[in-house]
């Protein structure tokens, strides 16, 4: 695993998405509305993926023990995001397990952000089941699409550091862009 200060990269991703005391408490109560459904959430979930050719093929491959290995370890991610134990170790955890699915499964980093988008929405639309008081819901649903961002913030930083290093781009696009500048890079590449 590339060497990450957990600490500070979990302090800043809570900064920019918002996320508040207030908010780790609506998640807490939020897993209680939620966890009847973990099943439901991981079945939706991995059936997202199931149902796209490029990312089924990767879970045919799946020994029975591997499958269930992940169900489960899915199933205590998803209640993960309503512990209300967010923290340097709670950041380790995300990244080792957007780690999971980038390597061990080899899945491309659209789909993976596409399955935890329809993620989102099962979640919000059982959230919208279950409580009926149109404030708390709204609060219910803003705490929760800070979450699922921070979640999501992991997500691509993991996968782009496992690129990264390797592809061996890191030091190489480091040295390039203090050598040239972005812009003048951007140029070279046709982006602009």
């Amino acid at each position: 695993m590339p060497k990450v200060n957990f600490e500070e990269f979990f302090e800043d991703i809570v900064e920019l998405v918002e996320l508040t005391e207030e908010d780790i408490q609506l998640l807490k109560e939020i897993g209680t509305i939620v966890e009847p459904y973990t099943l439901e959430a991981t079945d939706f979930f991995f059936g997202t993926l199931q149902a796209h050719p490029s990312t089924a093929q990767y879970l045919e491959d799946l020994s029975e023990a591997e499958w269930k290995r992940i169900r489960i370890g899915f199933g205590r991610s998803f209640m993960g995001l309503f512990s209300g134990q967010y923290d340097a170790n709670y950041s380790k955890r995300l990244w080792r397990g957007s780690l999971v699915f980038y390597i061990l499964l080899r899945f491309d980093p659209a789909h993976m952000i596409t399955a935890r988008g329809l993620l989102r929405r099962f979640v919000i639309s059982k959230i919208g089941e279950e409580v009926t008081d149109r404030e708390k819901l709204l609060a219910y649903v803003i705490a929760f699409n800070r979450m699922m961002d921070l979640d999501l913030a992991h997500l691509v930083a993991a996968y782009s550091s496992a690129l990264l290093d390797t592809a061996g781009w890191r030091l190489g696009l480091t040295k390039r862009l203090a050598a040239q500048g972005a812009s003048r890079m951007l140029k070279n590449l046709h982006i602009e």
